[in-house]
């Protein structure tokens, strides 16, 4: 999968313990990374959005590089 500068991406978690009650305590971060070398792109928050689910949408960064890597 090749992404497009500027391209939205919805990032999800989904928290599965039903019988935990502190679900609002918790602060869930996305890393998203580069698929061949592993270095970090960026780091985003996830906004609790309830029932244990947490989300954000992301927009792929625009390429600077000339040689588009």
């Amino acid at each position: 999968m090749q992404l497009e500068p500027l391209s939205q991406f919805v990032i999800y978690r989904q928290i599965g313990d039903h019988l935990d009650t502190d679900r609002d305590n918790y602060y869930v971060q996305a890393v998203i990374r580069n698929g061949t070398t592993s270095e970090i792109i960026d780091k985003i928050l996830l906004k609790n959005v309830g029932n244990g689910e947490y989300k954000k949408e992301w927009s792929v960064i625009n390429n600077t590089s000339p040689f588009g890597t």
